[in-house]
């Protein structure tokens, strides 16, 4: 069997089953896949999880992801909608804590998932997730403050999911941040004169926590059911997911072949800034799936992996910091649909994710361990 399927992101894609696999063009570059066990039906494609030494063996899924490429992204286009709200809402949730949180979660959407109740299983030590919807260097040196002021001298355990994709926007503050004058306080003054304030938004959650894009909340800061796990219930493929994600992506990665500095100097500033305190943030290399991981190793990842590697290797020559690399699921034993779009996770891979962070992270998250004494 031959398929071909064109669409306007993908000009060509042709898959030839218990061959060498997968061959597309994407305008005028081509890239390969080879996947001797590839199957391929014109249905779609099943993700059926294999192992062996805890590594997915097979990548087949990436086909029916090129195939939902051609069909709507009603999915893509309802969550790109939605109004940004998590750094209001973070920072109410912080408001009402009856007690300073010690081990604070940061990063983007895909922290959200993380739960302090399950660090706290493992560590013994209560925690927030403070991660926010496309999470900047900011947001971090912002909350860590607020966090640093609520209770001076305490001694916090920042685990940061920081994302290659981080050091491709050159844009200091969300524009969410922009119309929070309480959080924008918190930033050094050198910072926050490089941006432009705007006009407050009123915010209120809705009681039960539960936001009109899928989300349900925990008080502890943490997703108890995203979206994604309210598309898969209603019957959205992880291939359309996969899809939609893979586009966003290869759109990012069309202008992204080297780190950008300014946030680069934004991360330093933020691991610096908790150094101050005594605090040994642990950097978390977020996972993805190895079906995504084909297509963006042709855009250049492999590079920008390396690159972000050296970063932080040459941050521990200066500052205090763990650095966890889970961007291969293989790192901790993960399972590829784990990762809805193959970067979000569900309930499971991320408990697998927090568990090889506690493993990894030269004790870092053990209170037992006085600052400093390892690097």
């Amino acid at each position: 069997m031959r398929l071909t399927v064109r669409s306007t992101h993908f000009t060509q894609m042709v898959a030839e089953p218990r061959t060498a696999g997968l061959c597309w063009r994407v305008g005028r570059r081509e890239i390969e896949v080879r996947c001797p066990a590839f199957f391929a039906k014109v249905d779609g494609v099943k993700d059926e999880p294999r192992h062996e030494g805890g590594r997915a063996l097979c990548v087949v899924a990436l086909a029916g992801a090129i195939v939902a490429l051609a069909v709507s992204g009603a999915f893509g286009a309802a969550a790109a909608s939605a109004t940004p709200y998590t750094r209001h809402l973070k920072l109410q949730l912080l408001h009402a804590e009856s007690s300073v949180p010690e081990l604070v979660i940061y990063g983007g959407s895909r922290a959200e998932k993380g739960e302090p109740g399950y660090f706290e299983s493992l560590t013994g030590i209560p925690g927030f997730n403070a991660s926010v919807m496309s999470c900047r260097p900011a947001d971090v040196l912002a909350y860590s403050k607020y966090l640093h002021d609520l209770a001076p001298g305490t001694r916090q355990f920042p685990v940061w999911f920081l994302s290659i994709e981080v050091f491709r926007v050159q844009q200091i503050a969300h524009v969410e941040m922009c119309t929070m004058p309480g959080l924008l306080a918190y930033l050094p003054a050198d910072i926050l004169a490089d941006i432009t304030p705007l006009a407050p938004v009123a915010f209120t959650p809705p009681p039960d926590l539960v936001f009109p894009d899928g989300n349900a909340w925990r008080t502890d800061g943490s997703l108890r059911v995203s979206r994604y796990d309210v598309a898969v219930w209603n019957g959205v493929s992880r291939e359309k997911l996969l899809a939609t994600r893979l586009k966003q992506y290869l759109h990012n990665y069309a202008d992204f072949s080297t780190l950008n500095q300014a946030p680069e100097q934004m991360v330093e500033r933020a691991i610096a800034q908790m150094n101050g305190w005594r605090w040994k943030p642990v950097i978390v290399l977020p996972p993805y799936s190895p079906e995504l991981l084909v297509a963006l190793k042709q855009h250049g990842w492999d590079t920008l992996h390396r690159q972000t590697l050296a970063y932080l290797a040459d941050l521990q020559t200066r500052h205090k910091l763990a650095v966890v690399d889970l961007s291969y699921i293989s790192s901790f034993g993960g399972w590829s649909s784990g990762l809805y779009d193959g970067v979000h996770g569900n309930t499971a891979i991320m408990r697998a994710v927090e568990r090889a962070i506690v493993s990894h992270s030269d004790r870092a998250l053990d209170p037992e361990v006085p600052y400093g004494v390892r690097r």
